[in-house]
């Protein structure tokens, strides 16, 4: 995800956000197969919290650009050592490294990592949740988590708390153009290891994480992550964003409100469409590559805040496909899927 790389911790989380909406498990996880382009450039200020901000990030730089790749647990070879993980993220710089999580009713959360070069495994006995599900803006929490584990063949303890609020949500103005209906997390993080009869390293982190609805990734990231061995800290600030080149198409996000996530993708017989809701009357349509209506559930009443609908598609022809939303307040979202 976007964050820190480093043995320490993985952190992050991907979500989907609107001003009227809750977070969940089925629209905010990452899911195996995903490959995303994320670029990394120098800190920038978060600006202000709040309701309707506006957030302007055009000039920002990318000075490297890496990619981050979710798989299944056991492909790795060592999901075995996570139990109830339903995803593993590829370390994209250390060859053999994972990060593991777990996507549940109640969360998404953090097990532990892997690095095959040490060959350490660490393990949370007590998992970090990263993000309560459902979550919204306004919501707040902290979690506790803690584990013991053996690294580099040097006994370790963990143990540490993550807090964070849904602070803010508005527009956010990317090199690339205006994302709309952005939701921003504050996530801190406050823990320590202890490597027995050696020393103690103390880590704090502070991030501020942008989501934009149907993208299971934040697409921006501002960072700050301090180390401290032995009294000297060792800090390490910078931004992380989505690349506008990357396979989840940025031109979706672009002056489209709602958010639309489609599931499975691709898919055969049916699909599960979640949106982003304010309530009232909507119509969904299934348009082909040249823009017809080939498919439609005509107008019918939304919930407020998250809505699921099922389509039957399997009198499709095999191709290329977009879901459209439209609400009677002239918002739409669009979210493209592939018909086996």
């Amino acid at each position: 995800m976007i964050g820190r790389y480093t043995l320490s911790i993985a952190l992050a989380a991907t979500v989907l956000t609107a001003s009227a909406q809750t977070l969940d498990n089925g629209s905010c996880t990452p899911v195996p197969g995903e490959t995303l382009t994320v670029n990394r450039g120098a800190y920038v200020g978060p600006g202000p919290s709040g309701m309707a901000q506006t957030w302007n990030h055009a000039a920002l730089t990318a000075t490297a650009t890496h990619e981050v790749e979710y798989v299944t647990p056991a492909s790795t070879g060592f999901g075995g050592s996570f139990p109830g993980s339903t995803v593993a993220q590829v370390e994209p710089t250390q060859a053999g490294t994972y990060a593991y999580y777990m996507g549940s009713a109640n969360g998404f959360h953090q097990l532990g990592i892997h690095q095959s070069a040490t060959s350490s495994t660490l393990f949370y006995q007590n998992s970090e949740k990263v993000i309560p599900y459902p979550c919204s803006y306004g919501t707040t929490w902290t979690d506790d988590f803690s584990c013991s584990a053996t690294l580099s063949g040097v006994p370790v303890t963990r143990s540490g708390t993550v807090s964070g609020t849904a602070d803010a949500y508005g527009n956010l103005v990317m090199p690339y153009g205006t994302i709309s209906n952005v939701l921003r997390l504050h996530i801190t993080e406050d823990y320590m290891d202890d490597l027995e009869d050696l020393y103690q390293i103390e880590y704090d982190s502070e991030m501020y994480m942008y989501y934009k609805p149907g993208v299971h990734l934040p697409i921006l990231n501002i960072t700050i992550f301090t180390a401290t061995v032995d009294g000297f800290p060792t800090s390490n600030q910078y931004t992380q964003w989505i690349s506008a080149d990357d396979a989840v198409s940025i031109s979706e996000l672009l002056n489209n409100s709602i958010g639309v996530e489609v599931y499975p993708n691709p898919a055969d017989e049916a699909i599960s469409i979640t949106f982003s809701s304010e309530g009232g009357a909507i119509q969904m349509d299934v348009l082909d590559v040249n823009g017809r209506i080939v498919l439609s559930e005509g107008t019918t009443n939304a919930v407020m805040g998250l809505d699921r609908r099922s389509l039957d598609i399997s009198s499709l022809p095999a191709g290329i496909y977009h879901v459209r939303i439209l609400a009677a307040n002239g918002q739409q979202g669009v979210r493209r899927f592939v018909k086996h």
